[in-house]
């Protein structure tokens, strides 16, 4: 009996498949240089795959900009997603388990200090469009912030 249920949930898990976002940010995920235009790389797609192998299950993959994949959880539309957690995905997500610990911060030029918050107000900041930082941050309309569309542009 153990081994038929064994079976079965194997062959169960086997046949799942579960839409998942992949944010459009190198290097969480970027198309392959020199690729088709369909192929894609990086760190979630290293994890994805890595899920696929230890699961048994198989991911449907769409490569997204952050604002969508809160918008695809909020609305149901895709199943997961591996992202930074903050308090405002609560509102839409729930919580699993941290893989890499992630810390946000400001990348300033050379000899420029930056001692405390109210030093971000004298430099523009290059913020990749949709990603929330902190509540405090994410809501400073004052602050002098460029949308990008990735890390590098934001550089």
């Amino acid at each position: 009996m153990l081994l038929l249920t064994l079976l079965f949930s194997q062959q169960a898990a086997a046949a799942a498949t579960f839409k998942t976002n992949m944010i459009q940010f190198d290097p969480w995920t970027c198309l392959v240089a020199g690729g088709d235009g369909s192929q894609t790389e990086g760190i979630i797609v290293d994890l994805l795959n890595e899920f696929e192998r230890r699961s048994g299950y198989k991911t449907e993959r769409t490569m997204v900009p952050y604002a969508w994949v809160e918008q695809n959880l909020q609305q149901g539309s895709t199943d997961f997603s591996l992202m930074a957690w903050g308090e405002a995905c609560a509102r839409y997500a729930e919580r699993s388990s941290c893989l890499v610990p992630l810390s946000f911060g400001v990348r300033a030029r050379k000899n420029f200090h930056i001692p405390d918050y109210d030093a971000l107000y004298k430099i523009r900041i290059g913020t990749p469009r949709g990603l929330k930082i902190a509540p405090r941050y994410d809501a400073d309309t004052v602050m002098n912030k460029q949308l990008v569309l990735d890390y590098t542009t934001g550089v």
